[in-house]
């Protein structure tokens, strides 16, 4: 892969997770069918978005530790820089500041929020990092993982991280879907879902119809669950509009988690596109500016 190529492609990927997580973020929670449609007030400003925020934290870390960084380093600078907890972030932090340190800080009484897609929104920085090399990426990703994740909610990321880094080198979804879900356990209910979300996507079922097959087999009260929202992801990749807004739209229309499926998704579009192909189809331009990217 040539540099340049590669950057853009990383710009590509944080373009797409700040459109994408900004689209997503008001709707957050609402876990009925949407009907949201874009206009330019969406982008206008930058929101606070957690999935953007650790990820920074995480490559701090990296870049002062390099390639040998430990779930330590990264389970110490969570703990003293991020300063708000939802879900799995209490757990970890309760648990470390209790002296439960990795790799048990993830699993210790977090029954609710395990499965939740706090790390799954955190794959991105593993695949910038080693581009077409996914075995690197997953190995990055389960160091970081497992301080607020274990099972499923572990797997999003890996799965992502997979995808992602492969996104790189290949631009074929069905092929990087295939590819990613070999990292994961063949039988964990994360890789069903996909299977089945793959499949339904080949089907002559409407998208929203796929949307509520994804509900009502793996649906979670939980809005955060990885189960919905990952399967919406893959719909939005398999069966999304050619315009990456629409796109964008249409997963945020799915509901539930909105921010991060918006994000997640918008971050895999832009690898596969880069940056200045969504500059000159979109006229980003004058967004990009007023996001500060």
């Amino acid at each position: 892969m040539f540099f340049d190529n590669y950057l853009d492609k990383v710009y590509g990927c944080w373009i797409g997770k700040c459109i994408g997580g900004n689209i997503g973020a008001p709707f957050e929670g609402m876990k009925q069918k949407l009907s949201v449609k874009f206009n330019s007030e969406m982008v206008e400003k930058m929101l606070p978005n957690d999935d953007l925020d650790l990820q920074i934290l995480f490559l701090d870390v990296v870049e002062k530790y390099g390639a040998n960084f430990s779930s330590e380093h990264l389970a110490k600078s969570f703990s003293e820089n991020c300063p708000y907890a939802p879900g799995e972030y209490a757990y970890f932090k309760k648990n470390y500041r209790s002296g439960i340190h990795p790799p048990l800080c993830g699993t210790y009484n977090n029954r609710v929020y395990h499965n939740g897609m706090g790390c799954t929104i955190r794959s991105e920085i593993w695949a910038c990092l080693a581009p077409g090399k996914p075995d690197v990426a997953v190995e990055y990703c389960l160091r970081e993982g497992i301080l607020d994740h274990y099972g499923d909610g572990l797997y999003g990321e890996v799965f992502f991280a997979a995808l992602e880094s492969y996104a790189f080198v290949e631009n074929d979804i069905q092929k990087l879907i295939n590819k990613a879900i070999s990292y994961i356990p063949g039988d964990c209910i994360l890789a069903k879902l996909i299977k089945d979300t793959v499949n339904w996507a080949l089907s002559d079922l409407s998208y929203m119809q796929i949307r509520d097959k994804i509900v009502q087999k793996y649906g979670s009260a939980e809005a955060t669950s990885v189960y919905q929202n990952v399967g919406f992801i893959i719909l939005g990749l398999l069966r999304g509009a050619d315009s990456f807004l629409q796109a964008v739209i249409d997963v945020c229309n799915c509901g539930f988690d909105t921010d991060c499926t918006c994000a997640t998704f918008g971050a895999i579009k832009g690898i596969i596109c880069g940056g200045n192909a969504l500059n000159r189809e979109y006229s980003y331009k004058n967004l990009t500016y007023k996001l500060g990217v």
